[in-house]
């Protein structure tokens, strides 16, 4: 169920490249949340107009979604481990990424002819 959702402003044509860093997106958030892969879902856009900090250099904007997990400390080492695999793969500063956080219940998420009554 955690939901990562990944704007870049670099344009991004090799699919491989783009499929093994969601991959390793993946892997890092379920870990940090202790959350199964098989719930996690990688949404990516890129080449998407950001202007930040009063200039349009690369940057990213990432939101994280979730039932549950998203304390405090699990948000640093999300947003540690998302920024520097933002950095490896599109060399984008880490000064240059928001990672926003919103923590769901279950009343608030569908899935599979269902919403999720759990917390």
């Amino acid at each position: 169920m955690p939901l990562v959702t990944i704007n870049l402003s670099v344009k991004v044509e090799d699919e491989s490249k783009l499929a093994k860093f969601e991959s390793e997106v993946s892997k890092a958030v379920s870990a940090v949340l202790s959350k199964p892969e098989e719930w996690m879902m990688v949404e990516t856009h890129t080449n998407v107009r950001l202007h930040f900090a009063g200039s349009n250099a690369p940057s990213a904007r990432l939101s994280v979604q979730s039932i549950g997990g998203l304390t405090p400390e699990n948000n640093a080492k999300i947003t540690a481990a998302l920024t520097k695999t933002i950095n490896e793969h599109f060399q984008i500063d880490p000064k240059r990424v928001y990672v926003l956080f919103s923590q769901k219940t279950g009343a608030e998420w569908g899935w599979n002819d269902i919403v999720l009554n759990i917390s």
